[in-house]
């Protein structure tokens, strides 16, 4: 049966990734304990554990990336590309977080939910 505990549980571990690699913590603690408990929990954090950890990696390969691009450049050039990175840096954040934030209004109403392109890497694991 799934009750509000399990909802509050699983849509906070979509919120974990407002709190960097504490909520990575936080979400995996969540998955351990609930995982045998409850299978909608356990689900939701295990959705959330696997997108906050491909979302971390992928924004230190691109972050390493563009700066190490931008070394290479010198002089107004350099200030251009850094300005146009941080704004397509700050766009792509704010899109991640309103994605966690739709899946976690999801999980607060009950409903189940699987993130695009990786959701369904993520249950295989």
């Amino acid at each position: 049966m799934l009750n509000s505990e399990n909802k509050i549980l699983a849509g906070l571990s979509h919120l974990g990734i407002f709190f960097g690699f504490l909520g990575i913590i936080a979400v995996l603690v969540i998955y351990i304990i609930q995982r045998e408990k409850s299978r909608f929990v356990a689900h939701h954090a295990k959705q959330a554990l696997g997108y906050q950890l491909i979302i971390a990696l992928f924004k230190q390969l691109v972050g390493l990336a563009g700066f190490s691009f931008i070394g290479f450049t010198s002089g107004f050039m350099r200030g251009m590309y850094l300005w146009q990175g941080l704004s397509i840096w700050g766009l792509f954040s704010l899109v991640i977080l309103i994605y966690a934030v739709v899946a976690s209004i999801k999980a607060f109403s009950g409903e189940s939910f699987k993130y695009v392109l990786i959701g369904d890497f993520i249950d295989r694991i």
